[in-house]
This record gives structure tokens, C-alpha cells and sequence, in this order.
């Protein structure tokens, strides 16, 4: 039969962890809010449109446009190595 001091001792321990459990989520929500109110959890992601480039093949050049299409240019083999100093 286990001794009454071997008991406490084992409700202490679980009163503690239970205790340090509970604290955990009570941190992680009061985190959770403060970022919610103040701003968002996952920030914004915001994509550079300043250099867009596009590739088509019309069955017998590649035409890489860029900037929406404000320049461009036109080539029967597609560059895989390195690009020209053309920008193509």
C-alpha cells in the first residue's frame, strides 16, 4: 500500500505540470490576440512586378516579353546556358 507522503508528493507533481500546461496556453492565446489585434499573424506577401518575365513559343521563335510587355525580344533557340546581353 503506498504511504500517504508518496501520494501528495505524486498529485504535487501532476498539480505542477498541470498548472504549467495551462500557463502555456494561456500565453499562446494572450499571443495569439495581441497579434491578431495589433496586426496579422502571417505577414503580407507583396510580389515585385518590376522585373516579370514571359515565355511563348509560337511553333517557331521564343518571344520572352518583359515588363507586361514593354520590351521583348525574339529567338529560334531558347537560351538554357546563360542569358544574352540582349536581356534575351
Amino acid at each position: 500500500m503506498p504511504s500517504i507522503g508518496n501520494r501528495k508528493e505524486k498529485q504535487m507533481t501532476i498539480d505542477k505540470y498541470t498548472k504549467f500546461i495551462l500557463t502555456l496556453i494561456a500565453v499562446g492565446v494572450i499571443g495569439i490576440n495581441f497579434h491578431l489585434f495589433n496586426g496579422s499573424v502571417v505577414k503580407d506577401a507583396l510580389a515585385a512586378t518590376t522585373n516579370d518575365w514571359q515565355v511563348e513559343y509560337d511553333g517557331k521563335y521564343f518571344i520572352v516579353f518583359r515588363n507586361n510587355g514593354s520590351s521583348y525580344c525574339k529567338s529560334k533557340s531558347f537560351p538554357i546556358a546563360q542569358w544574352r546581353e540582349s536581356g534575351c
